[in-house]
C-alpha cells in the first residue's frame, strides 16, 4: 500500500549549514549527525514525494499555505549565504489532491501563487524552515519532487485532518510520501540567545513520547 512511508521532525538552525555555521558549527554537531541520519532515513523509506511542513513561511492565522510553482527555490541570502540556494520540483499533481481533500473537509487552504504573494506582499520563496533540512537531504543524494505546506494557526484537529488529507491524497494517487515537519529548537539555551536565556530552556529540546 502506498501511502505515508515515513515522517519524522527536522530541526532547522541555520548554524548548521557550514558555509554558515562555520567555526561554531562544533558546537551543533550532535545536531549535524542527527539532520544526516534522518537524511538517510529518508533516502532508505524511497518516497516518490517529501512534503516539508515549516513554520517560517508566509503563516496565516486563519488558513494553511501551500507554495505553488512548477520549481519551488530558495537561499539562505538572509543569513549572509546567497549562494546556498536550492531549487526543487514542485509535485502539483500531489499539491492539489491534497488541496481538494483538505477542502472537502471545510479545512481553510490556499495557494501562495505569484499573485497571492503580491496581495499579501509576502515571499514565497522556500524559507530557511526548509531549506535547513533540504540542504542535508541534498547532500544525502535525496532528490525528490517536494510539497511546501506552511502550519496555520487552526485548531489541533483541524491540523490533525490536516494530515488526514495529506495520507488520503498519497493514497489515491499512489504516492510513496514521506513528511518532514521541521521545527525550532529551544531559542533561550544560553545567554544572548533570541529569546534570552531561561534555564528550563534545555528541557524544551526533549524527545517527546510517541503518540
Amino acid at each position: 500500500m502506498n501511502s505515508i512511508v515515513m515522517a519524522g521532525i527536522a530541526p532547522h538552525p541555520p548554524l548548521i549549514i557550514p558555509d554558515i555555521g562555520r567555526g561554531e558549527i562544533k558546537k551543533v554537531e550532535k545536531t549535524v549527525e542527527a539532520m544526516k541520519t534522518l537524511a538517510q532515513e529518508v533516502k532508505k523509506a524511497q518516497p516518490d514525494t517529501i512534503v516539508v511542513i515549516s513554520p517560517h513561511g508566509p503563516v496565516f492565522r486563519n488558513a494553511v499555505a501551500f507554495l505553488g510553482g512548477e520549481k519551488l527555490k530558495g537561499s539562505m541570502a538572509r543569513f549572509g549565504v546567497p549562494e546556498v540556494a536550492l531549487e526543487v520540483p514542485n509535485d502539483e499533481g500531489l499539491m492539489t489532491s491534497i488541496l481538494a481533500e483538505a477542502r472537502q473537509m471545510d479545512l481553510p487552504v490556499f495557494i501562495m501563487d505569484e499573485e497571492e504573494s503580491k496581495k499579501y506582499e509576502l515571499s514565497k520563496d522556500l524559507d530557511h524552515g526548509a531549506l535547513v533540512p533540504m540542504y542535508y537531504l541534498k547532500e544525502a543524494g535525496v532528490e525528490r519532487s517536494f510539497v511546501h505546506i506552511t502550519m496555520g494557526l487552526l485548531s489541533y484537529s483541524d491540523l490533525y485532518s490536516l494530515g488526514k488529507a495529506i495520507q488520503k491524497a498519497a493514497f489515491d494517487r499512489k504516492r510513496k510520501v514521506a513528511v518532514l515537519a521541521s521545527g525550532d529548537l529551544s531559542h533561550c539555551l544560553i545567554p544572548g540567545a533570541p529569546a534570552g536565556y531561561h534555564e528550563a530552556g534545555k528541557n524544551s529540546t526533549k524527545s517527546l513520547p510517541a503518540l
